[in-house]
């Protein structure tokens, strides 16, 4: 691909090259668009090589491929003007690389504490209500083998678990 200044040469960009075929075919951008399976601002964007709108370059190839095919034209210098255009775009560039993986690198942080936050709330809450259920008054279940009533304050049932039932011998002033 000619290049002028890091400016590439407007007659071979593979867009205008696919745009300039289908006009002198007289196909309209919305019969080619459903011809190929692809809606109509994905197409404007391949024609007017802005590949940043479009998924990844594996797909666009396929893309022109198709979009040759259906122009009559061949595929292999259109391909060839694809790949310098975007080994052109990728020496310009490299830091804009990165900058994507970090997004997802913050991305993927962010839904890890969300989730993690989450299930201690979910802990917290089951936790609170299985506390609740043993501090209902007339509510009896079975303690060390005796029957207790939950009046007794719940510090005292831990405390007996602990370190057994309490009696007045042990307790000394």
């Amino acid at each position: 691909m000619e290049e002028q200044n890091g400016v590439p040469d407007m007659a071979v960009l593979p867009g205008l090259k696919m745009r300039k075929a289908r006009t002198e075919l007289s196909i309209s951008v919305e019969a080619a668009a459903a011809s190929l399976g692809l809606t109509e601002r994905m197409l404007k964007a391949l024609e007017a090589d802005d590949y940043s709108k479009l998924p990844a370059a594996v797909y666009v190839r396929g893309y022109i491929k198709s979009y040759c095919s259906l122009l009559n034209i061949d595929a292999s210098a259109i391909l060839l003007a694809f790949e310098k255009l975007i080994e052109m775009e990728k020496q310009q560039s490299p830091e804009d690389e990165k900058k994507p993986l970090l997004e997802d690198l913050r991305l993927r942080i962010i839904i890890a504490c969300t989730v993690t936050i989450l299930l201690l709330l979910i802990a917290v809450a089951i936790f609170a209500e299985s506390l609740d259920g043993k501090t209902h008054l007339g509510d009896q279940r079975e303690y060390g083998g005796d029957y207790v009533c939950s009046e007794v304050p719940t510090s005292s049932l831990i405390s007996q678990a602990r370190y057994g039932p309490l009696s007045t011998t042990e307790i000394s002033v």
